[in-house]
């Protein structure tokens, strides 16, 4: 039996999950249905190791019993490990007949579980989730982030799949890079995760049919929402009816590495998705619609993805350059950043200091000036205030650039007063740029001199 009050400082939700960890992991060993299908999905010793799978067995009441103190089995009822029948006291096993994975957080902590079930019942999903919880945010977490974080950083590189088992399967033949989002589509917060590792390249590898590909353009409209020039992405198919599981299984692990080598880069995969349909070669309606679609990826890109998404419009649609300019967003309105070197500097002042993060952002919420990306910088500040999720431009500049230095904890307040008098300078003298006879930004300048 798993002592349930260690270790000291452990809450009772951790608990449950560490005690449930060890049962289901002990009758992964002794089911004779978990063990044929471990073998028959060729999941290694090593790999049920690292990823701590275990076998929820089919009883009713076989983990509630397991768990004596009762706080522990409350916290394992909250985390729906446990469920109540209705109008009962009695309490039952909510995962049964399943394989488990571990949900984990970056610091190896178990947050939550999945569950696979084994042999087919009618009205039982194939998969389940725990429920969410204050530690088990589904929205907010990739499987494998924890396994794979070494090797992910060490190699600035990530796959993004959809199983659970394709993450394992690839782990153990060559590709400890797999990430799998929790059996939904890729969450803006997920893919700030990845942001957040540290990932330079991002291969999105979707299963080969009609939902693999529907799922691929789903996670791409994610990718644009987040868009970060310093992450290069590109799109794997793999051939109808695989996943990377069964492709590696049936095909062998270079065949994997071969569909990996050729995916499409981001703006070509979006070229084929605003062409999708249309005529060789395009007739006008085509090419009328082409320009349609790819406005929306234009109007959320920057640098060399603007250039290649404009190039493509460029050939697709045979538009003279003035033509193509009046009808797509401006190169200048999606890539133009007017950040002063202070306003980045506080950016990550104000996302990284957690211990002085509300006092910050109290701070940096008054400043009523816009000009020199301040008003992007005030709008982070407030949602830190109010307690929304962060979001915007400014907001992933500063979490890819990571904590203040000490010296530039010195720079940034050393050089805060003349930053708020360049500011205030600069916004005035646009105002009386629009209105010369602004007699009130004059005399703001006028105070901000004396």
């Amino acid at each position: 039996m798993a002592d349930e009050n260690a270790p000291n400082g452990r809450s009772p939700l951790q608990t449950a999950m560490q005690v449930a960890r060890i049962y289901f992991q002990n009758h992964l060993k002794e089911d004779p249905v978990a063990k044929e299908y471990v073998q028959k999905r060729g999941l290694t010793p090593q790999s049920l190791y690292k990823f701590q799978i275990g076998y929820a067995p089919d009883q009713f009441k076989g983990l509630c019993d397991h768990f004596t103190f009762h706080r522990v089995r409350l916290a394992a009822e909250q985390a729906s490990l446990l469920f109540t029948l209705p109008n009962s006291k009695r309490m039952g096993d909510f995962f049964q007949g399943r394989l488990m994975f571990p949900i984990k957080g970056m610091d190896g902590d178990i947050l939550g579980y999945a569950g696979r079930l084994l042999v087919p019942k009618e009205g039982s999903g194939k998969y389940i989730n725990t429920a969410e919880t204050a530690i088990f945010k589904k929205g907010e977490l990739l499987y494998g982030m924890y396994e794979n974080s070494q090797a992910i950083k060490a190699a600035d590189e990530a796959m993004l799949v959809e199983g659970y088992i394709d993450v394992i399967t690839m782990a153990a033949n060559e590709f400890p890079i797999g990430l799998a989002p929790m059996g939904t589509a890729l969450t803006g917060n997920q893919f700030r995760l990845i942001l957040n590792m540290g990932v330079k390249k991002l291969t999105v590898c979707l299963d080969g049919d009609a939902a693999g590909q529907r799922a691929a353009d789903r996670t791409i409209n994610v990718v644009m929402d987040q868009y970060h020039p310093s992450m290069q992405v590109c799109v794997a198919l793999l051939p109808d009816g695989h996943d990377p599981d069964s492709m590696i299984r049936e095909h062998g692990v270079e065949a994997f590495r071969a569909a990996k080598d050729c995916a499409i880069p981001l703006d070509e995969y979006i070229h084929q998705l605003c062409a999708k349909g249309h005529r060789t070669p395009p007739g006008l309606e085509d090419r009328a619609e082409y320009l349609q679609k790819l406005k929306d990826y234009l109007t959320r890109s920057s640098g060399v993805l603007y250039s290649k998404l404009y190039s493509h419009a460029e050939k697709y649609s045979g538009l003279p350059t003035k033509e193509l300019n009046a009808l797509l967003p401006n190169a200048e309105a999606t890539n133009k950043i007017n950040w002063d070197a202070n306003t980045a500097l506080a950016a990550r002042w104000l996302v990284h200091d957690h211990h002085l993060q509300k006092r910050i952002a109290a701070q940096i919420a008054g400043i009523e000036l816009k000009t020199m990306g301040l008003g992007e910088l005030t709008d982070l500040a407030k949602q830190y205030l109010d307690g929304s999720e962060p979001s915007g431009k400014l907001y992933q500049f500063a979490k890819a650039h990571g904590a203040l230095a000490p010296t530039e904890v010195a720079e940034l307040r050393g050089n805060w007063k003349s930053w708020m008098t360049r500011a205030s300078i600069e916004e005035n003298l646009g105002r009386i740029a629009e209105n010369p006879y602004n007699d009130a930004a004059k005399k703001a300048i006028r105070m901000t001199l004396n």
